[in-house]
Protein backbone atom coordinates (compact mmCIF):
# COMPACT_ATOMS: atom_id res chain seq x y z
CA UNK A 1 0.00 0.00 0.00
CA UNK A 2 1.31 3.29 -0.85
CA UNK A 3 -0.08 5.96 1.71
CA UNK A 4 -3.02 6.06 4.06
CA UNK A 5 -5.97 8.78 3.95
CA UNK A 6 -9.69 9.60 5.47
CA UNK A 7 -9.59 5.92 6.74
CA UNK A 8 -8.49 4.27 3.42
CA UNK A 9 -5.24 2.66 1.94
CA UNK A 10 -4.22 3.85 -1.52
CA UNK A 11 -2.05 1.88 -3.94
CA UNK A 12 0.36 3.95 -6.16
CA UNK A 13 -2.26 2.79 -9.48
CA UNK A 14 -5.08 4.81 -7.99
CA UNK A 15 -6.85 2.14 -6.05
CA UNK A 16 -7.95 1.86 -2.71
CA UNK A 17 -8.24 -0.51 0.32
CA UNK A 18 -11.44 -0.46 2.78
CA UNK A 19 -11.03 -3.27 5.40
CA UNK A 20 -9.16 -4.59 8.44
CA UNK A 21 -5.56 -3.61 8.56
CA UNK A 22 -2.87 -5.78 10.82
CA UNK A 23 0.99 -4.66 10.40
CA UNK A 24 -0.50 -2.37 7.49
CA UNK A 25 -1.31 -5.88 5.28
CA UNK A 26 -5.12 -6.52 4.20
CA UNK A 27 -6.39 -8.80 6.66
CA UNK A 28 -9.85 -10.32 7.01
CA UNK A 29 -12.59 -8.97 4.72
CA UNK A 30 -12.09 -6.27 3.02
CA UNK A 31 -13.28 -3.97 -0.44
CA UNK A 32 -10.49 -2.56 -3.22
CA UNK A 33 -11.78 -0.08 -5.33
CA UNK A 34 -10.68 1.20 -8.83
CA UNK A 35 -10.00 4.26 -9.42
CA UNK A 36 -12.38 6.88 -10.27
CA UNK A 37 -13.90 6.57 -13.87
CA UNK A 38 -13.24 9.46 -15.65
CA UNK A 39 -16.91 10.17 -17.40
CA UNK A 40 -18.78 9.20 -14.14
CA UNK A 41 -16.99 10.28 -11.62
CA UNK A 42 -17.44 7.19 -9.53
CA UNK A 43 -15.52 4.61 -8.06
CA UNK A 44 -15.94 0.60 -8.83
CA UNK A 45 -15.56 -2.45 -6.77
CA UNK A 46 -12.38 -4.42 -8.25
CA UNK A 47 -12.05 -7.17 -5.49
CA UNK A 48 -14.34 -7.96 -2.66
CA UNK A 49 -13.63 -10.72 -0.15
CA UNK A 50 -11.22 -11.90 2.05
CA UNK A 51 -7.27 -11.19 2.81
CA UNK A 52 -4.43 -13.11 4.26
CA UNK A 53 -1.23 -10.58 4.83
CA UNK A 54 -2.59 -7.82 2.48
CA UNK A 55 -3.25 -10.89 -0.35
CA UNK A 56 -6.74 -11.92 -1.74
CA UNK A 57 -7.12 -15.71 -0.28
CA UNK A 58 -10.30 -17.68 0.95
CA UNK A 59 -13.71 -16.51 -0.85
CA UNK A 60 -13.91 -13.33 -3.03
CA UNK A 61 -15.56 -11.38 -6.10
CA UNK A 62 -13.12 -10.00 -8.96
CA UNK A 63 -14.17 -7.35 -11.30
CA UNK A 64 -12.61 -7.16 -15.06
CA UNK A 65 -12.55 -4.42 -17.04
CA UNK A 66 -14.64 -5.86 -19.71
CA UNK A 67 -17.49 -6.55 -17.39
CA UNK A 68 -17.08 -10.21 -16.57
CA UNK A 69 -16.59 -11.02 -12.86
CA UNK A 70 -15.29 -14.43 -10.99
CA UNK A 71 -16.87 -15.60 -7.39
CA UNK A 72 -14.81 -18.02 -5.81
CA UNK A 73 -11.90 -19.21 -3.86
CA UNK A 74 -8.38 -17.06 -4.06
CA UNK A 75 -4.95 -18.29 -2.49
CA UNK A 76 -2.02 -16.74 -2.51
CA UNK A 77 -3.47 -13.74 -4.38
CA UNK A 78 -4.21 -15.54 -7.30
CA UNK A 79 -7.57 -17.71 -8.36
CA UNK A 80 -7.53 -21.26 -6.93
CA UNK A 81 -9.54 -23.92 -6.22
CA UNK A 82 -13.68 -23.80 -7.22
CA UNK A 83 -15.24 -20.69 -8.63
CA UNK A 84 -17.58 -19.39 -11.36
CA UNK A 85 -16.62 -16.83 -14.32
CA UNK A 86 -19.41 -14.93 -15.14
CA UNK A 87 -20.19 -12.96 -18.66
CA UNK A 88 -21.31 -9.39 -17.79
CA UNK A 89 -25.26 -10.15 -18.27
CA UNK A 90 -24.80 -12.57 -15.44
CA UNK A 91 -24.87 -15.25 -17.82
CA UNK A 92 -22.11 -18.33 -16.66
CA UNK A 93 -18.63 -18.21 -18.69
CA UNK A 94 -16.81 -20.92 -16.96
CA UNK A 95 -17.71 -23.36 -13.65
CA UNK A 96 -15.34 -25.17 -12.22
CA UNK A 97 -11.34 -25.26 -11.05
CA UNK A 98 -8.72 -23.05 -11.17
CA UNK A 99 -5.13 -23.47 -10.29
CA UNK A 100 -2.55 -19.87 -10.04
CA UNK A 101 -5.17 -17.82 -11.71
CA UNK A 102 -5.64 -20.17 -14.48
CA UNK A 103 -8.44 -22.38 -15.63
CA UNK A 104 -7.12 -25.91 -14.71
CA UNK A 105 -8.90 -29.27 -13.60
CA UNK A 106 -12.63 -30.23 -14.34
CA UNK A 107 -14.87 -27.30 -15.58
CA UNK A 108 -17.78 -26.23 -17.84
CA UNK A 109 -17.09 -23.60 -20.64
CA UNK A 110 -20.29 -21.84 -21.74
CA UNK A 111 -21.06 -18.89 -24.51
CA UNK A 112 -23.61 -18.77 -27.25
CA UNK A 113 -21.33 -20.64 -29.51
CA UNK A 114 -20.12 -23.92 -27.92
CA UNK A 115 -20.69 -25.18 -24.48
CA UNK A 116 -17.85 -27.84 -23.08
CA UNK A 117 -17.98 -29.90 -20.36
CA UNK A 118 -14.49 -31.80 -18.62
CA UNK A 119 -11.00 -31.89 -18.43
CA UNK A 120 -9.51 -28.43 -18.52
CA UNK A 121 -5.61 -27.28 -18.74
CA UNK A 122 -4.50 -23.86 -19.13
CA UNK A 123 -7.78 -22.54 -20.25
CA UNK A 124 -8.45 -25.43 -23.25
CA UNK A 125 -10.17 -28.15 -23.47
CA UNK A 126 -7.22 -31.41 -22.29
CA UNK A 127 -8.29 -34.59 -22.05
CA UNK A 128 -11.91 -36.22 -21.65
CA UNK A 129 -14.80 -34.09 -22.49
CA UNK A 130 -17.85 -33.15 -24.74
CA UNK A 131 -18.54 -30.19 -26.78
CA UNK A 132 -21.74 -28.86 -28.25
CA UNK A 133 -21.03 -26.46 -31.13
CA UNK A 134 -23.90 -24.40 -31.47
CA UNK A 135 -23.30 -23.22 -34.96
CA UNK A 136 -23.07 -25.89 -36.59
CA UNK A 137 -25.34 -28.59 -34.67
CA UNK A 138 -22.56 -30.90 -33.61
CA UNK A 139 -21.24 -32.63 -30.82
CA UNK A 140 -18.36 -34.16 -29.87
CA UNK A 141 -17.14 -36.36 -26.81
CA UNK A 142 -14.02 -37.84 -26.36
CA UNK A 143 -10.26 -37.23 -25.98
CA UNK A 144 -9.44 -33.21 -26.30
CA UNK A 145 -5.38 -31.54 -27.00
CA UNK A 146 -5.13 -27.42 -26.45
CA UNK A 147 -9.03 -27.58 -27.66
CA UNK A 148 -8.65 -29.59 -30.77
CA UNK A 149 -10.25 -33.06 -31.16
CA UNK A 150 -7.62 -35.47 -30.96
CA UNK A 151 -7.52 -38.86 -29.61
CA UNK A 152 -10.77 -41.57 -29.57
CA UNK A 153 -14.24 -39.80 -29.73
CA UNK A 154 -17.41 -39.39 -31.33
CA UNK A 155 -18.58 -37.04 -33.78
CA UNK A 156 -22.42 -36.47 -33.94
CA UNK A 157 -23.50 -34.48 -37.00
CA UNK A 158 -26.82 -32.39 -37.59
CA UNK A 159 -28.54 -35.51 -39.68
CA UNK A 160 -28.27 -37.60 -36.74
CA UNK A 161 -25.20 -39.44 -38.91
CA UNK A 162 -21.63 -40.50 -36.42
CA UNK A 163 -18.47 -41.31 -36.51
CA UNK A 164 -16.49 -43.46 -33.59
CA UNK A 165 -12.58 -43.75 -33.98
CA UNK A 166 -9.65 -41.89 -34.06
CA UNK A 167 -8.74 -38.15 -34.84
CA UNK A 168 -5.84 -36.14 -35.01
CA UNK A 169 -5.67 -32.48 -35.15
CA UNK A 170 -9.76 -31.81 -35.28
CA UNK A 171 -9.84 -34.17 -37.98
CA UNK A 172 -10.88 -37.84 -38.90
CA UNK A 173 -8.01 -39.79 -38.79
CA UNK A 174 -6.73 -43.14 -38.11
CA UNK A 175 -9.54 -45.65 -38.00
CA UNK A 176 -13.00 -45.59 -37.52
CA UNK A 177 -16.56 -45.93 -38.19
CA UNK A 178 -19.07 -44.02 -39.53
CA UNK A 179 -22.86 -44.99 -38.96
CA UNK A 180 -26.32 -43.67 -40.31
CA UNK A 181 -29.05 -41.99 -37.40
CA UNK A 182 -30.10 -45.59 -37.56
CA UNK A 183 -27.02 -47.09 -36.69
CA UNK A 184 -25.92 -48.36 -40.17
CA UNK A 185 -22.75 -48.80 -40.82
CA UNK A 186 -21.79 -46.48 -43.58
CA UNK A 187 -18.16 -46.46 -43.81
CA UNK A 188 -15.75 -48.40 -41.68
CA UNK A 189 -11.89 -48.26 -42.62
CA UNK A 190 -9.08 -45.90 -42.42
CA UNK A 191 -8.84 -41.94 -42.70
CA UNK A 192 -6.41 -39.16 -43.59
CA UNK A 193 -7.63 -35.56 -42.19
CA UNK A 194 -11.42 -36.15 -42.67
CA UNK A 195 -11.55 -38.37 -45.38
CA UNK A 196 -11.54 -42.11 -46.46
CA UNK A 197 -7.75 -42.97 -47.17
CA UNK A 198 -6.23 -46.02 -47.01
CA UNK A 199 -8.07 -49.34 -46.78
CA UNK A 200 -12.26 -49.64 -46.05
CA UNK A 201 -15.68 -51.06 -46.41
CA UNK A 202 -18.06 -48.81 -47.71
CA UNK A 203 -21.43 -48.96 -47.99
CA UNK A 204 -23.52 -47.77 -51.64
CA UNK A 205 -26.68 -47.26 -52.07
CA UNK A 206 -27.78 -48.42 -55.52
CA UNK A 207 -30.29 -46.63 -58.19
CA UNK A 208 -32.16 -49.66 -57.86
CA UNK A 209 -32.91 -49.33 -54.19
CA UNK A 210 -30.02 -52.17 -53.54
CA UNK A 211 -27.54 -51.66 -51.13
CA UNK A 212 -23.96 -53.26 -52.07
CA UNK A 213 -20.39 -52.91 -50.17
CA UNK A 214 -17.60 -51.96 -51.85
CA UNK A 215 -14.26 -53.46 -49.87
CA UNK A 216 -11.13 -51.92 -51.25
CA UNK A 217 -8.43 -49.26 -51.32
CA UNK A 218 -9.52 -45.33 -50.84
CA UNK A 219 -7.43 -42.02 -51.87
CA UNK A 220 -8.74 -38.40 -50.61
CA UNK A 221 -12.08 -39.60 -49.81
CA UNK A 222 -12.77 -41.63 -53.51
CA UNK A 223 -12.17 -45.47 -54.29
CA UNK A 224 -8.69 -45.94 -55.41
CA UNK A 225 -7.10 -48.90 -56.30
CA UNK A 226 -8.27 -52.65 -56.10
CA UNK A 227 -11.32 -52.82 -54.76
CA UNK A 228 -14.56 -55.62 -54.64
CA UNK A 229 -18.36 -55.06 -54.60
CA UNK A 230 -20.33 -57.62 -53.08
CA UNK A 231 -23.62 -58.10 -52.05
CA UNK A 232 -25.23 -57.58 -48.97
CA UNK A 233 -25.44 -61.41 -48.30
CA UNK A 234 -21.09 -61.20 -49.01
CA UNK A 235 -21.71 -62.53 -52.29
CA UNK A 236 -18.73 -61.22 -54.74
CA UNK A 237 -20.28 -59.27 -57.85
CA UNK A 238 -17.40 -57.98 -59.08
CA UNK A 239 -13.81 -57.46 -58.35
CA UNK A 240 -11.07 -54.49 -60.06
CA UNK A 241 -9.07 -51.47 -60.09
CA UNK A 242 -10.47 -48.15 -59.64
CA UNK A 243 -9.41 -44.14 -60.17
CA UNK A 244 -10.97 -41.46 -58.28
CA UNK A 245 -14.41 -43.76 -58.12
CA UNK A 246 -14.36 -44.51 -61.69
CA UNK A 247 -13.33 -48.37 -62.54
CA UNK A 248 -10.23 -48.48 -64.70
CA UNK A 249 -7.91 -51.30 -65.66
CA UNK A 250 -8.57 -55.24 -65.51
CA UNK A 251 -11.92 -56.25 -63.82
CA UNK A 252 -13.44 -59.53 -63.07
CA UNK A 253 -17.47 -59.61 -62.99
CA UNK A 254 -18.90 -63.16 -61.63
CA UNK A 255 -22.21 -64.57 -62.41
CA UNK A 256 -22.50 -68.09 -60.79
CA UNK A 257 -19.94 -70.23 -61.79
CA UNK A 258 -18.81 -68.07 -64.39
CA UNK A 259 -16.89 -64.73 -64.51
CA UNK A 260 -16.06 -62.45 -67.18
CA UNK A 261 -13.10 -60.98 -67.46
CA UNK A 262 -12.14 -57.28 -69.50
CA UNK A 263 -10.66 -54.07 -69.78
CA UNK A 264 -12.10 -50.55 -68.69
CA UNK A 265 -10.72 -47.38 -69.64
CA UNK A 266 -12.50 -44.13 -69.87
CA UNK A 267 -15.90 -46.05 -69.30
CA UNK A 268 -14.44 -48.23 -72.62
CA UNK A 269 -14.76 -51.97 -72.31
CA UNK A 270 -12.10 -54.45 -73.72
CA UNK A 271 -10.57 -57.62 -73.76
CA UNK A 272 -14.10 -59.03 -73.20
CA UNK A 273 -13.61 -62.97 -72.06
CA UNK A 274 -15.93 -65.13 -70.63
CA UNK A 275 -14.65 -67.78 -68.40
CA UNK A 276 -16.32 -71.04 -66.27
CA UNK A 277 -14.84 -71.56 -63.32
Amino acid sequence: MYYWKNGKYFFENGMYYIGRLINLSAYGEGIIYNKKDIKSNKNSIYYEGDFVNGKKEGKGKLFYDNGEYYIGDFLNDKRNGKGIIYHKDDSFKYIGDFENDKLKGKGELINNKFHYLGDIDDGFPNGKGSLQINEYNIFYEGDFVEGIFEGNGKLIYPNGNYYIGQFLNGEKHGSGILFSSDHTILYEGDYAKGEYEGEGKLLIKGADGVDRYFVGNFKKGKKNGHGELYEKNGKIICEGQFHKDKPEGSFKFFRDKKYTTFDIKNLEISNLKNIKE
